[in-house]
């Protein structure tokens, strides 16, 4: 969360700094400038600038589910947590072999194979 709200702020920062350049409008071929085209155009870009973060991000989220799951393992049956991990899955109608490389990017979560291996071991 502070790694997120600290990137929030040097976004905001950056955008105070390009709302009021002309060239900002320009380079994105926009002949409108004020305020409300340039959050526009913010949220436009911002998508383009952050792909490249998304694989530190994703890694982060999935590094945090582990220890979730294994602080989860300590304190509670493992078999539960697989057994609702499965469900969980299932009812989400999600896919159980995602690609490797689109994980890598983009999901948030382990997928449920690796984090029942992970509840299994030890």
């Amino acid at each position: 969360m502070a790694i997120s709200f600290i990137l929030m702020l040097v976004t905001l920062f950056i955008f105070s700094l390009l709302i009021n350049q002309p060239l900002f409008y320009t380079a994105l071929n926009v002949h409108t400038a004020n305020s409300l085209v340039g959050l526009l155009l913010l949220f436009l870009v911002t998508g383009i600038i952050t792909l490249p973060l998304a694989p530190i991000f994703s890694f982060m989220s999935r590094k945090n589910e582990y220890e979730a799951d294994n602080f989860a393992k300590q304190n509670a049956n493992k078999e539960d947590l697989i057994s609702g991990l499965v469900n969980m899955y299932r009812d989400n109608a999600s896919t159980l072999t995602p690609d490797s490389l689109y994980v890598n990017f983009y999901y948030s979560h382990p997928p449920a194979t690796l984090r029942i291996a992970n509840l299994e071991k030890n």
